[in-house]
C-alpha cells in the first residue's frame, strides 16, 4: 500500500475545503430555514398589525355608532314626550266624536285641559242626550264630574248637554287595578 504523506499545501487546501463545506452546509441547513421562518414571522406580524388597526377602526366606529344611537334615543324620547299630549288629545276628540255619532248628537265645543274636558253637545231629543251620557259614563276614558242638560230654545226642542269630566285616558284612578292604555282605539 502506498502511503502518502500530505504536505503543508495540501493540508491547508483540505482545511479550506472543510471550512467551505461547513459554511455551505451551515448556510443551507441552518441559515436558509431560519431566514425563511423570520420572513414568515415578519409577514404574520404585518398581517396582525393590519388586523389590529382594522379592529381599532371598528371599535371607534362602534363607539361612534353607540353614541349616535344614544343621541337618537334621547331625541326619540323628547319627540315622544312632545307627541304624547297631541296624540292623547286627538284620541280623546276621536272618542267623543265617535260617541256622538252613535247617539245622533253633535259636539258644539270641546275644551281639553291636562286632566279635564269640558264639552257642549247638541242633541235633538232628551233620549239622545241621556244615551250619550250613559255612553260617557261607561267609557273608561271619562269620569263625569258635572252635567248640565238644558233645553235649547233656539232650535226646535233640542237639548244642550254641558259636561265637565275628569279624563282617565290611559290611566287608572288610585286604587283601581284596571288600566286603559292610550293605544286602544276607543271611538274609532
Amino acid at each position: 500500500m502506498l502511503k502518502l504523506k500530505p504536505n503543508l499545501r495540501e493540508l491547508v487546501l483540505l482545511l479550506v475545503l472543510a471550512a467551505l463545506s461547513m459554511g455551505v452546509a451551515w448556510y443551507y441547513l441552518f441559515f436558509t430555514p431560519l431566514n425563511d421562518s423570520l420572513v414568515a414571522a415578519k409577514e404574520q406580524l404585518a398581517t396582525a398589525q393590519l388586523q389590529l388597526e382594522e379592529r381599532k377602526q371598528w371599535q371607534q366606529r362602534d363607539a361612534q355608532t353607540r353614541q349616535r344611537l344614544q343621541q337618537l334615543q334621547e331625541e326619540q324620547a323628547e319627540l315622544q314626550a312632545q307627541f304624547d299630549p297631541i296624540s292623547s288629545t286627538k284620541d280623546v276628540i276621536d272618542n267623543v266624536v265617535g260617541l256622538t255619532r252613535t247617539n245622533n248628537t253633535q259636539v258644539t265645543s270641546i275644551e281639553l285641559g291636562a286632566e279635564q274636558v269640558t264639552m257642549a253637545i247638541q242633541a235633538s231629543s232628551y233620549t239622545g242626550a241621556r244615551s250619550l251620557l250613559e255612553s260617557l259614563e261607561q267609557s273608561p276614558s271619562f269620569s263625569p264630574g258635572s252635567v248640565n242638560i238644558s233645553m235649547d230654545r233656539d232650535q226646535d226642542g233640542g237639548y244642550t248637554v254641558r259636561l265637565q269630566a275628569k279624563l282617565t285616558w290611559g290611566q287608572a284612578a288610585a286604587g283601581d287595578a284596571e288600566v286603559y292604555p292610550r293605544t286602544v282605539p276607543f271611538g274609532r
